[in-house]
C-alpha cells in the first residue's frame, strides 16, 4: 500500500503554505521579505521584527 499523501498545510487560506507563512493564521500577500511573507497589509512596515502574536497593533 502507497504512503498516504502529504499535502502542506494553509491555515490561513492565503495560498501561502504555513512552513514559509510568516503569520500562518492571518491571511495576507506574498512579499519577497520573508518576514512579512503571507501577513496582513497592516503588518508590513519597517521594524526589525514581525509582529508577535498577541501583540496589541493598535498601539504605536
Amino acid at each position: 500500500m502507497a504512503a498516504p499523501k502529504v499535502v502542506p498545510r494553509d491555515k490561513d487560506g492565503d495560498g501561502i503554505f504555513d512552513n514559509v507563512d510568516a503569520r500562518p493564521t492571518a491571511a495576507g500577500p506574498e512579499s519577497p521579505e520573508p518576514r512579512v511573507h503571507g501577513c496582513p497589509d497592516a503588518d508590513h512596515r519597517s521594524g526589525d521584527e514581525a509582529p508577535k502574536a498577541g501583540r496589541d497593533r493598535s498601539a504605536s
